[in-house]
């Protein structure tokens, strides 16, 4: 997906998922 709404041209992007473990791993991205 691209920035929301469309004119913006800063974001902050986050999602996470499991290992096999149950442990959460986070990523995330800022863009300025």
């Amino acid at each position: 997906p691209g920035f929301r709404p469309e004119e913006a041209n800063k974001g902050f992007y986050a999602g996470y998922f499991r290992d096999l473990d149950g442990n959460k791993l986070n990523a995330f991205c800022m863009v300025e």
